[in-house]
């Protein structure tokens, strides 16, 4: 009996008990969403795809022939993914595409259990509960977690050394959703680390420079700068490639992945809009529009807010970069902390866009309450707060305001690991004794 209850008392124990409470969970939510939430609202993006896929195959009778129609909104690689809604031939395109989804989903957790750098199983695990809580089976009818699984493939061929694939890999991300774009420096930083002829050169002092003294000659440079090139070169070459075969077929739509982002006001979940809101309480004055299919935020304040965030983008990211280049932070957690950056300061942050950082969360911070706290929290403003014809309440706005300043933490935690180990040392009972 005593054996038991030391048991009942150990972290372990503790940890199987909220395993439990996770799977249970996701079994009710997963259940709730699929037979009163779901069907409700997941149905126009798949209806959007099938609508593009069809535009490119079969195209309109008298009005667009065949293989001349790229999506306008959407990278062009993705063109392949909305394909899917049309095998194999169905009536009912959402259930279709909604397997198709299962099956990466599960080739994802199957990845994990493969690659992954932490217990693997229990890896897998964390990132099949991560993807189903955190979206509220969002995941069956967006392809966002394509990329969000391509970027984390590229994140293990670089933890395996094997550069030139995770280029190709962040490439293909990219043709799927641009924001992998801005992880590829964080490639560049860990294979110039990582070069066998770095140490010859005094790499302690991170200086190029020889241990005599004498500077270094451009083409002894060559062994550390020729791989790096090598794979930039796949990543562009790929990318350019896509969008020149884009621009072949659709001259006018190749690029509207990249100008559509450029004209979209602030979306009412995404982290600039709720700095937005709270200065309302402050005088702001804001206009509630709807437009691009989404509530926006309007007036004189976002003015200064757009290029305040641009500026916050750029600055995270070179942080995440410098922290990766000092190896304060694993490259695992550089990825998750780049991703949350660029999703943070968007003028958009749709829930599906929180598939972006889950699987890199299950690898970089594992099983974590504070992502559980993230995904309940994306749950519920959508489905179940979101109210498309009504607009949103005070008690949606006040929901998705915490999740994005969790969100924010997160990001922090993976940014800057060793203040949030120092918090929890000094706030641990040992410290408060040793204090008192």
């Amino acid at each position: 009996m005593e054996q038991w209850v030391r048991a009942a008392r150990s972290v372990w124990a503790l940890r199987w008990l909220l395993w439990g409470g996770v799977v249970a969970g996701n079994v009710a939510l997963i259940v709730l969403c699929w037979l009163f939430i779901w069907p409700r609202f997941s149905h126009n993006d798949v209806n959007h795809y099938y609508f593009y896929a069809h535009d490119f195959w079969v195209g309109r009778p008298h009005y667009l022939p065949p293989y001349h129609r790229v999506p306008a909104e959407y990278p062009p690689l993705s063109l392949a993914i909305f394909s899917l809604t049309m095998f194999p031939r169905s009536s009912n395109i959402q259930l279709v595409f909604g397997l198709w989804m299962v099956a990466f989903c599960l080739l994802g957790a199957v990845g994990f259990a493969r690659y992954s750098a932490r217990p693997r199983w229990r890896a897998a695990l964390t990132y099949l509960a991560y993807v189903t809580w955190g979206t509220g089976l969002l995941f069956l009818s967006r392809y966002d977690l394509i990329p969000a699984l391509a970027t984390c493939a590229a994140l293990w061929a670089a933890q395996r050394r094997r550069f030139t694939l995770a280029y190709a890999l962040l490439a293909v991300g990219v043709l799927l959703k641009v924001y992998p774009i801005f992880l590829t420096p964080l490639l560049v930083v860990e294979e110039f680390t990582l070069s066998p002829a770095l140490p010859h050169w005094g790499r302690e002092n991170k200086v190029f420079v020889r241990q005599e003294g004498e500077k270094l000659r451009w083409r002894e440079a060559l062994p550390v700068f020729l791989p790096i090139a090598r794979g930039v070169g796949v990543f562009a070459a790929i990318i350019v490639a896509g969008f020149l075969a884009a621009a072949w077929i659709d001259p006018k739509h190749a690029y509207g992945s990249i100008t559509f982002a450029g004209v979209r006001p602030i979306e009412i979940e995404s982290f600039p809009a709720t700095i937005f809101w709270l200065a309302t309480f402050f005088g702001a004055h804001a206009i509630p529009t709807f437009n691009f299919a989404s509530h926006n935020y309007e007036g004189v304040f976002d003015i200064a807010l757009k290029p305040f965030f641009l500026e916050l983008l750029v600055v995270g990211c070179l942080v995440v970069y410098v922290q990766r280049a000092r190896g304060k932070i694993t490259l695992a957690q550089a990825f998750l902390a780049c991703v949350c950056v660029v999703i943070l300061t968007g003028r958009v942050f749709s829930p599906q866009y929180l598939l972006w950082a889950l699987p890199l969360a299950a690898e970089a911070d594992g099983f974590s309450l504070l992502w559980i706290a993230i995904c309940a929290l994306t749950v519920m403003e959508y489905p179940f707060l979101s109210d498309f014809s009504h607009g949103y309440s005070t008690l949606f706005l006040s929901v998705v305001a915490l999740r994005n300043v969790l969100l924010a933490v997160a990001t922090l935690r993976a940014l800057f690991p060793a203040w949030f180990v120092r918090l929890r040392t000094l706030s641990s009972p040992a410290a408060k004794r040793a204090g008192g």
